[in-house]
């Protein structure tokens, strides 16, 4: 087994399927790390990029890893906190026949009780899907293997004893539920205190102004210093735009020539005023209460729901 780090961790049990052995395995370190980029569709992840520092390689990754799919991937980021660490690793896994790993979905948590599920919300009340929790407590390393560019992680590294038993984070044994759509992803974020937000614009229609662009993500900042994440935001990829203390989000459903469909998104602020077209319904809402995304790889489509704090 080829690893990628000249001093791999010396205890750990490979998650699999029983059939998959990994050639090659990929150790991140948690440590000083910025963010988590997972790269998946509504069923595998394909990539897994942990962020230090300003310096970015990860929209190198994201484009080999599509041009080897002939297909394309969502990116979900999950930026961390200067004083956040990661505190739990859990994998769900659902298997399809033969006993062959389906489905896939990476969770974690971190010391600031934030949580992300990086893949598919899969129903445990109705799919037949088992969760294992890699690591818990001051976790310092997340283990995978490196499969072959366009080949899913099927693999992981678990560094708990296996004769530790624990129940499954509340997110993972009730996730939440949009019209029983399990392939969907599913982010939140809370609209208080919000500084700046940040959009990440979709690259069809480049020749459009931003105005007319279709968003993929919004990164918000919070006056803490903290930020949250709602649908792709492509870091280093995406172009972007970036307003200061915004008042209110305006979204729009638009439909491309591909049948594929997605939302532009306006941002109102104490300095910028905004123009809504009169062509577009507009969902309006101030930043208040909490924003929930729910989106796939195969169509855009960005199911805003609001919910009082």
């Amino acid at each position: 087994m080829l690893w990628d780090t000249p001093t791999p961790p010396d205890q750990f049990t490979i998650v699999n399927d029983g059939l998959s052995k990994p050639m090659r395995m990929r150790c991140i370190v948690t440590e000083q790390c910025t963010g988590i980029s997972v790269f998946c569709n509504g069923r595998k992840i394909y990539g897994i990029y942990a962020h230090k520092g300003n310096r970015s390689s990860a929209a190198d990754i994201y484009k080999r890893l599509c041009r080897y799919r002939k297909d394309s991937l969502m990116w979900i980021y999950f930026p961390l906190a200067p004083n956040e660490r990661i505190h739990e690793v859990w994998i769900r896994r659902r298997y399809g026949p033969r006993k062959l790993i389906t489905d896939i979905a990476l969770m974690i948590r971190t010391t600031l009780d934030r949580s992300c599920i990086f893949g598919p919300c899969l129903d445990p009340q109705t799919d037949d899907s088992v969760e294992t929790c890699l690591s818990k407590g001051q976790v310092s390393h997340l283990i995978h293997e490196d499969p072959d560019d366009g080949d899913p992680i099927l693999c992981f590294g678990q560094t708990l004893p296996n004769d530790v038993q624990l129940d499954a984070p509340e997110i993972l044994q009730h996730p939440p539920s949009f019209h029983n759509k399990w392939d969907l992803f599913h982010s939140c974020a809370s609209l208080e205190n919000v500084e700046q937000v940040c959009l990440f614009f979709d690259e069809r229609g480049s020749d459009l102004n931003n105005l007319d662009k279709c968003c993929l993500g919004l990164l918000l900042t919070y006056s803490s210093g903290h930020k949250e994440t709602l649908g792709q935001c492509r870091v280093g990829l995406s172009s972007t735009a970036t307003i200061e203390h915004p008042t209110g989000l305006h979204f729009a459903e638009v439909t491309f020539i591909d049948g594929k469909t997605g939302v532009i998104v306006r941002v109102a602020s104490d300095n910028v005023g905004i123009n809504l077209s009169n062509k577009r319904q507009w969902l309006s809402t101030k930043m208040t209460g909490i924003k929930t995304w729910w989106i796939n790889s195969e169509k855009t489509i960005p199911c805003i729901e609001e919910e009082d704090i």
